[in-house]
């Protein structure tokens, strides 16, 4: 019905225009292989490359904003206003109204920490202004996960089954918890919340790296194999399918492994290039804590030295000579010095 009436279409996404200008000469033999191949490609494109799409997705956006505007104008003169968008700006107003007299409620200790999470959460594209003001237009708020609405709505729920939970009987509960722990128990936990907290961190890293654009380290010879004859194996599971293209790779011949191999070479100019290119762009950005730390060897030349060399301590081995220690090593220091005073004594 909404198609008959002409209503406007929804504004595309930038990767959304990306990917249907490309998507013809783009390499794959389904749809869904050719828009993973344009996938990969958008999330290496930089930021300037990406900033042309962005501004026709804006473009559609406001032509989406105006069509949307003159199509419920003529659904209402025609009678058909539940098709028109519930615009609730009295709603809006008060929630707005409550959320400011909420705040003021609050204690100085809650207001001081959602001034410094808001401050975290500033991005560096917005005006310092608006970072470190006081007033509540700052940067948007991150989305909601789905256990979070979950919890939301749960809360109530909660709070009515369980009067009696509050935060000060949970802290009580967790310390004798924690007081019936054995030393190794104890350490054992301290152990999986490290662990925890460096798995989230080197997510946390890999995503902000994948949002960079940083290009993919290179394939193996065995990856490229593998990843192109993938599908036409038999097997029923991954493992299944891995071990017998692993069989398969083995039995190849070296002639037939060449051509892999060179794929392989060629797929590690490419990252070396593209690294290259994505390093000096990170310095641009003022990123260099992401550039790869590459140490150079020093050659240590030898240079000239002023006055005598002093000579290596050495430890010889003479017959009959024993140490104190029963060994029969002598220091030529003594033997040195014993030299240079018969030397004086003969001239």
């Amino acid at each position: 019905e909404l198609k008959s009436l002409g209503k406007p279409k929804r504004p595309r996404t930038a990767v959304n225009i990306f990917m249907t200008e490309h998507f013809e000469e783009a390499k794959g033999k389904t749809a869904v292989a050719k828009m993973k191949a344009l996938m990969d490609i958008w999330m290496n494109l930089y930021a300037a490359q990406k900033q042309a799409y962005l501004q026709l997705a804006e473009d559609d956006r406001i032509r989406y904003k105006v069509e949307m505007k003159t199509w419920e104008e003529q659904m209402i003169k025609m009678g058909r206003e539940d098709l028109v968008r519930k615009k609730s700006t009295g709603e809006k107003r008060s929630r707005e109204q409550n959320k400011g007299t909420k705040s003021l409620e609050l204690s100085p200790l809650k207001q001081s920490v959602r001034v410094y999470v808001r401050r975290r959460r500033c991005v560096s594209a917005l005006p310092a202004a608006r970072c470190f003001g006081s007033s509540s237009d700052g940067p948007p708020k991150r989305p909601k996960t789905s256990y979070m609405h979950f919890a939301e709505q749960q809360w109530p729920l909660a709070l009515r089954q369980f009067p009696a939970a509050s935060r000060e009987q949970y802290n009580a509960e967790m310390e004798r918890y924690r007081a019936q722990l054995t030393p190794a128990q104890s350490a054992a936990l301290k152990e999986e919340k490290r662990e925890k907290l460096a798995k989230r961190k080197a997510t946390r890293k890999k995503r902000e790296l994948r949002n960079l654009g940083k290009p993919k380290r290179p394939r193996t010879a065995l990856i490229i194999f593998i990843t192109e004859n993938y599908a036409e194996t038999k097997g029923a599971t991954m493992i299944a399918k891995a071990k017998t293209l692993m069989d398969a790779w083995k039995k190849l011949s070296e002639a037939e492994k060449q051509v892999y191999l060179q794929q392989a070479e060629d797929d590690k100019v490419r990252y070396r290039n593209e690294m290259k290119a994505w390093e000096e762009h990170m310095t641009e950005i003022g990123r260099e804590d992401l550039i790869r730390r590459t140490v150079s060897k020093v050659k240590k030349t030898a240079s000239p030295k002023r006055g005598k060399k002093k000579s290596r301590v050495k430890t010889i081995r003479t017959k009959g000579s024993v140490n104190p220690a029963g060994s029969k090593e002598l220091d030529t220091t003594a033997a040195n010095k014993a030299t240079r005073k018969s030397r004086k004594a003969e001239e």
